[in-house]
């Protein structure tokens, strides 16, 4: 089940005009999907067709051949090395796994789930059920050296993946954290909330013979990122996809510059009204000295002038500042149209995304 994405409320425009460019995300696995010979030597494989999705979870030994069958393992190689580049951290690159999976692996909605993709199928395809996207996720792991079990839920038709972990991080009292594939959601995050009640409370788990060996063991750093990202953000923040949380932290940051532009307008604001008022009395002042037109009395003449003079250094300072509350202004201004610009850029992608 796919869990809907929440609108951002737009941002008020006062005026100005600013271009940017829009931001996309690609998937690192995309040039590694193509290998159409063994694609087709997958979906020339017999297929195993079943009722329902639930009878694959009685066919244990069935499951395991998925993962028996090597012969992807070359295939895999390049979009696995790309991920550990590009995350050496071991928690890092565990995480980004299996956002890849969540977030390009569509899920098939109307799709019965008779018959299992190979993991290739499913890579290549980019779409699956949850046994298609768990297998493919299970596979990944296990070509990353990590030991694995398939959580299986009969009367939900529901499967996900488990990786060894330290055992305080476990799922239903295993040394296994649950992982769902079938929609954006952190590790141990099992998705009671799409199911009826008690579907998912009592998993039947499969085990695979032909597995890696090593445990998640920075799971705990992982645990904490989560943390830091919800506290800062929101625990929605969590649910949203790569371009969104982009987006997201984009708009963040850019709505902290502007609330604090904003805030300095105001101080200026007061400072100027504030200064607006001396000037205001100043000027009746001289008015009341007798300093308007022609002053022939000396002495009156130099205290007029030194109150002038005094004066006009107030206006030009009033000056000063009502040229740099324009300036703030058109900034603020600028910056609230690119924050609308990146406001409609993330409704648009997070409408794309529930439409799927």
């Amino acid at each position: 089940m796919q869990a809907k994405h929440k609108l951002l409320i737009l941002f008020l425009v006062f005026c100005g005009l600013l271009s940017c460019r829009t931001l996309s995300s690609t998937g690192s696995g995309h040039s590694a999907r193509n290998n159409d010979d063994l694609l087709r030597y997958y979906q020339k494989k017999p297929e195993f067709n079943a009722p329902s999705l639930s009878m694959y979870f009685s066919e244990e030994k069935r499951l395991n051949e998925f993962f028996d069958d090597r012969k992807d393992s070359a295939a895999f190689a390049p979009f696995l090395d790309s991920m550990r580049l590009q995350y050496p951290i071991e928690w890092e690159y565990v995480d980004h796994l299996v956002r890849y999976i969540q977030e390009n692996i569509v899920y098939e909605k109307y799709n019965p789930g008779e018959d299992i993709k190979y993991p290739w199928e499913t890579f290549a395809e980019g779409s699956g059920v949850c046994s298609d996207q768990s297998i493919l996720l299970g596979k990944l792991l296990i070509y990353s050296g990590y030991k694995i079990v398939l959580f299986t839920f009969p009367e939900a038709e529901h499967i996900a993946v488990g990786v060894r972990v330290p055992e305080k991080y476990g799922s239903y009292k295993t040394e296994f954290v649950y992982i769902e594939t079938t929609n954006i959601r952190p590790l141990g995050d099992i998705p009671y909330d799409s199911f009826e009640d008690a579907a998912l409370d009592n998993p039947k788990i499969i085990t695979i013979e032909k597995n890696g060996e090593n445990s998640f063991t920075s799971v705990g750093k992982l645990m904490k990122h989560y943390m830091s990202l919800s506290s800062k953000y929101g625990k929605d923040f969590l649910y949203l996809d790569q371009k969104s949380r982009f987006l997201s932290m984009r708009i963040d940051r850019l709505q902290s510059v502007v609330d604090s532009l904003k805030n300095n307008l105001d101080e200026m604001q007061i400072s100027y009204e504030k200064m607006h008022q001396e000037l205001t009395a100043n000027h009746n002042r001289i008015n009341e000295m007798g300093c308007n037109g022609v002053v022939d009395n000396q002495e009156l003449y130099e205290k007029c002038a030194q109150f002038v003079k005094k004066y006009n250094l107030q206006v030009e300072e009033v000056n000063h500042i009502s040229k740099d509350m324009e300036r703030e202004s058109g900034i603020t201004n600028l910056l609230v149209m690119e924050l609308n610009k990146l406001v409609n850029e993330y409704n648009a992608h997070i409408e794309k995304l529930n439409s799927r």
